[in-house]
């Protein structure tokens, strides 16, 4: 990622704090993002042990496998994107995808209107 991306996507999570909280019921990805929140606390919980058990093992799948169908998941808007990138950074602790990850900035331009 390079500082053009980042200054790219910088206006629409801008937008995430000015925009009004909806009523509405939350977003498919919103409801996995919970989802995986969970499902994170429940794999930290074996974070202590030497080696793996089964259900360590098992806690670590349900994470991939929710992280894989949040990653397909398609944003509606910009709370959808931003939990991706937090998915997709676990909280900020990994690099966002570089410019090769032409799905994940098409979605960043496509939220913001700017054409590549």
């Amino acid at each position: 990622m390079n500082r053009r991306d980042l200054l790219a996507v910088a206006p629409a999570i801008g937008m995430m704090a000015a925009a009004p909280a909806s009523a509405a019921a939350p977003s498919s990805i919103i409801s996995m993002f919970r989802d995986w929140e969970r499902l994170r606390a429940d794999e930290d919980a074996y974070s202590d042990l030497v080696t793996d058990t089964p259900e360590s093992a098992e806690a670590t799948r349900r994470v991939l496998a929710i992280e894989d169908r949040i990653r397909a998941a398609v944003p509606t808007d910009t709370r959808d994107f931003v939990a991706k990138v937090l998915v997709m950074t676990v909280n900020g602790l990994f690099y966002l995808p570089d410019e090769g990850d032409l799905e994940f900035w098409a979605e960043a331009r496509g939220l913001i209107e700017v054409r590549a």
